[in-house]
């Protein structure tokens, strides 16, 4: 039964893995038609803050991950309490001081990235960048606790429909749509 419960889960991980991967590679190919050139370049730079910014957890996420399994498998809640909250507050402090960083970048000069769209693109990746963190440290609890099957799911319908109202919005409202759906999803 344990090993049906793995391949199940092992299948359900790896097909939600390629949907989501699927509707990000459309969104994207939609978004370089609609956006055009420069916007299209606007739009992988501003996704370079989502990028940079999962590196802002300092490793805390990693290390959940390696520390808490074994510690919800003991049933051991008062160490796996100490593990997410440290992780947790890591996670808080990097977002912040991110953000922070990258509001002084903006306010120094003239910036390419803001230029398409001025500064509310950026601020709305930044806002995307904070629910991705936090999206990456419940996953990690969730996994932690051999929740597989609920992580897949959520993730691939984050994929969907944030991709799918990328999609349908960015013809209409340009990178605000594929901003927006992501944020939505």
């Amino acid at each position: 039964m344990h090993a049906r419960t793995f391949l199940r889960d092992a299948l359900g991980t790896a097909l939600s893995q390629y949907v989501a991967r699927a509707a990000v590679l459309l969104r994207g190919v939609v978004a370089a038609a609609a956006l055009g050139p420069l916007g299209y370049g606007a739009w992988n730079a501003l996704n370079l803050l989502l990028d940079y910014g999962t590196y802002t957890s300092a490793g805390a996420l990693q290390g959940m991950d390696l520390e808490l399994p074994p510690a919800a498998e003991r049933g051991d809640r008062a160490r796996g309490a100490r593990l997410m909250a440290g992780a947790w507050s890591v996670v808080i402090a990097g977002a912040t001081l991110f953000t922070l960083s990258v509001g002084v970048y903006l306010a120094s000069g003239h910036h390419r990235i803001a230029d398409p769209w001025g500064w509310g693109a950026p601020a709305l990746m930044l806002v995307a960048v904070v629910l991705q963190l936090a999206i990456q440290y419940h996953t990690g609890a969730l996994r932690a606790h051999g929740d597989f099957q609920r992580v897949s799911a959520a993730l691939a319908t984050q994929a969907v429909l944030g991709g799918g109202l990328g999609l349908a919005l960015v013809g209409w409202w340009s990178v605000w749509g594929l901003l927006g759906g992501w944020i939505a999803g």
